[in-house]
């Protein structure tokens, strides 16, 4: 099952998000200047193509407003819920333990339903041909779905091990470890419209997750540092970040705003264009997972405080607590002004769907 683990702040609580200066510490030829708690190099696999720079000056913490979150609803989403994406009015959980994904209506009346996949359904994603598909790791196999009938359908099958899965630029991109062993992985890129499949060379040892943003598909690592590929080639071309020790495995999302990376307390932004870490903050929370629109960053911590964060700044907008204080939150979406989260609860068997929302009085 495909955990994640990373640390939250409030920016008021932790200290302001830093700008990151290029050409300072961490560029190429000069000496490095590692994130807080680095304890020497890190052995990720073949020597990559030199980092990019990466230093940090400090920025003045703007304040951040506090809310408790409202219960509206919670639904059973039987064992081990992974993965959620809304769309329409609907959201589509990957029920892991259960060999299936749940189908729930978030507006009116109309009761939820289940479609049969493949054993350990982990990533879940929209593509823009309309259809959803998600990634069985069990039978390392992606599964199309048509939203509007329910129907669901072996796509295609991968080689290794799937770690993580997104769609992007007409593909699902699928990082797997080699041999089923986290010390080797590689990228497939899977095309939608005729099921091609490109393999990418190895990217190295601990690789977690994986996004797609600015013409690159971007590889997370256990010691904070990035892998970039070429899309076209699938070429390894860049590192960003220092080498640090491994740490908890990290959270990567990717978009037009931003790449956004974890490793232990540390969040940092990557500008897509030009592949240069722009921003970082410290976080006081575990992170379980963390979705982006084009101007907002969100995270949830692993006690269910939700962060809403600048993603040009990674300055923290708000800070909204949750009321279920047994969850244990795994995957979230956004709907309107509400929070769709799903939840393992105290032991796995008994997933949940959460569904937040802030007070009205929540700026």
């Amino acid at each position: 099952m495909a955990f994640a683990l990373v640390a939250g702040l409030s920016s008021s609580a932790c200290g302001a998000p830093h700008a990151i200066a290029p050409g300072g510490p961490d560029a190429v030829g000069s000496s490095p200047a590692p994130f807080p708690g680095a304890k020497g190099p890190a052995t990720n696999g073949p020597a990559p193509p030199p980092s990019a720079p990466d230093t940090a000056s400090a920025q003045v913490a703007a304040p951040v407003a506090k809310a408790t979150l409202r219960l509206e609803r919670t639904i059973p989403a039987g064992k081990w819920p992974e993965g959620v994406a809304v769309a329409n009015g609907v959201a589509w959980i990957a029920e892991s333990g259960s060999r299936r994904l749940l189908r729930v209506a978030l507006e009116g009346d109309a009761p939820p339903s289940h479609v049969a996949v493949g054993r350990l359904p982990v990533e879940i994603a929209w593509a823009p041909n309309g259809k959803l598909y998600t990634l069985a790791h069990t039978d390392k196999t992606l599964w199309e779905i048509d939203p509007a009938t329910s129907k669901a359908r072996s796509f295609a099958t991968v080689a290794d091990c799937p770690a993580a899965m997104t769609i992007a630029d007409g593909a699902a991109w699928v990082l797997q470890w080699s041999r089923c062993s986290s010390a080797g992985s590689t990228v497939v890129r899977i095309d939608l419209a005729t099921r091609r499949q490109d393999v990418s060379p190895e990217t190295g040892s601990d690789a977690w997750d994986l996004g797609v943003a600015g013409g690159r598909a971007w590889v997370a690592f256990s010691d904070g540092t990035l892998r970039t590929l070429a899309g076209p080639t699938l070429q390894v071309t860049g590192r960003i970040g220092t080498p640090l020790e491994r740490g908890p495995r990290s959270v990567l999302v990717a978009s037009p705003a931003g790449v956004f990376a974890t490793h232990g307390k540390v969040l940092t932004r990557t500008d897509p264009a030009s592949t240069l870490r722009t921003h970082e903050v410290t976080l006081a929370e575990p992170i379980a997972a963390m979705t982006v629109d084009a101007d907002t960053l969100l995270a949830i911590g692993h006690r269910g405080t939700i962060w809403e964060l600048d993603a040009a700044t990674l300055a923290t907008r708000r800070e909204l607590t949750s009321p279920a204080k047994d969850a244990v939150p795994h995957a979230i979406a956004r709907h309107g002004d509400r929070f769709v989260v799903t939840d393992h609860g105290p032991d796995g068997e008994r997933g949940r769907l959460l569904v937040l929302s802030a007070p009205a009085s929540a700026p």
